[in-house]
């Protein structure tokens, strides 16, 4: 169970945490208060390209000069929290880097940890 999230550097969250995760099932905002991006952040802990196939170097924030991180606790039902991790560094920001409890990792092998599956209107044609 996803439990605390934090983006850094990432589109335009400077420094952002969310705890007790767990308990959020709405994200309510301002147009351009990063609500998406939040999303998007999220679904770079799971295999694949994230929700918006961004490449890497966009998903930084603008000015920062660095990479980014995004990060989040998980609660595994059978043992210790599981900590994931994923960003860039500011020497490459096209590579991206993966950990899981602090050690190096693969993307694929965040699929052991965490699914996500995503409905958006374009896909149930809600809006079509």
């Amino acid at each position: 169970m996803l439990d605390h999230i934090t983006l850094t550097d990432f589109r335009n969250h400077r420094r952002t945490a969310l705890a007790g995760a767990r308990s959020i099932n709405l994200l309510v905002g301002e147009n351009g208060a990063g609500k998406t991006n939040v999303l998007e952040g999220l679904s770079l802990l799971a295999p694949g390209r994230g929700l918006r196939r961004a490449a890497l170097p966009e998903m930084a924030a603008e000015g920062s000069g660095a990479g980014f991180t995004v990060s989040a606790r998980l609660i595994h039902p059978a043992g210790e929290p599981v900590q994931l991790g994923t960003g860039t560094s500011p020497d490459q920001p096209g590579r991206r880097l993966v950990q899981v409890n602090g050690a190096g990792s693969t993307a694929a092998q965040l699929g052991e940890w965490l699914a996500l599956a995503w409905l958006t209107p374009a896909m149930d044609r809600l809006f079509a």
